[in-house]
């Protein structure tokens, strides 16, 4: 998206490159079920929220940039296609990276766009924002989960009380007072041994710079062999940002 009041140069200037018919807005506005016609069929990240290309379609259905990118990738859309994003809901998309959409409402609180703002921008292009899109996702961190073959699965261990064993029937009294005292004792080692489990998280392979990591839907990165937490990746800026942990 393009900012709006940068002035006739600016106009001009998109003109020249081919951009006339591209209209302007004041902010990042989300997907709101709308294509606009004539221009790029690619969807871009922009910022999460997977929306169509502002360009005009130069190359069939693409503008040249895009055209570019997916002759690279192998023909097809490095995010999708704004067909693809008309296939499911608002906030159900899941890009070929493996990406879920973002809320609008997240975008909102990073970039410091209020409501009454977006709202007037949409307006502005004849849009209506779904309200889904104020409603902000919060994300659970956590250990990710260990990616295992079918073969190394194992069944879970069942909670509760541990079985007894069978009682050992015993002519002495002072033997069935010990094996009694035993089995107490026993009783509450493993009851004292149970822990929850922990809460996992999914996660797919993420090349950066040919190093690859585990990211969570929330784009927390995780080492590959020891699973802790590395950052946050930064779509907008391509770097990953140091989380500081909870005390």
């Amino acid at each position: 998206m393009y900012a709006s009041g940068l002035g006739d140069s600016v106009v001009d200037l998109m003109s020249r490159l081919g951009f006339e018919e591209v209209e302007l807005v004041g902010c990042v506005l989300p997907w709101c079920g709308e294509v606009v016609e004539g221009n790029c069929a690619c969807l871009k990240l922009n910022s999460g929220l997977h929306t169509q290309c502002v360009k005009r379609a130069e190359v069939g259905e693409y503008c040249k940039s895009c055209k570019l990118s997916v002759d690279r990738n192998g023909g097809s859309s490095v995010y999708g296609t704004v067909s693809d994003r008309l296939k499911c809901g608002v906030l159900d998309y899941v890009d070929p990276k493996g990406r879920l959409t973002l809320p609008y409402a997240n975008v909102m609180k990073k970039l410091n766009i209020s409501r009454s703002v977006a709202e007037a921008e949409a307006g502005r292009v004849g849009w209506s924002i779904p309200e889904c899109h104020f409603e902000e996702r919060v994300g659970k961190r956590g250990r990710p989960k260990k990616e295992v073959e079918e073969s190394d699965k194992v069944e879970k261990k069942k909670r509760g009380r541990p079985r007894k064993e069978k009682e050992v029937v015993s002519n002495d009294v002072g033997e069935e007072l010990i094996a009694s005292l035993m089995r107490d004792q026993m009783e509450g080692v493993l009851e004292e041994g149970v822990v929850e489990e922990e809460e996992e998280t999914k996660v797919v392979k993420f090349d950066i710079d040919g190093k690859m990591y585990l990211k969570s839907e929330d784009n927390m990165l995780f080492d590959m062999e020891s699973h802790d937490a590395i950052g946050l990746w930064n779509e907008e800026n391509k770097c990953i940002d140091v989380v500081e942990e909870e005390e």
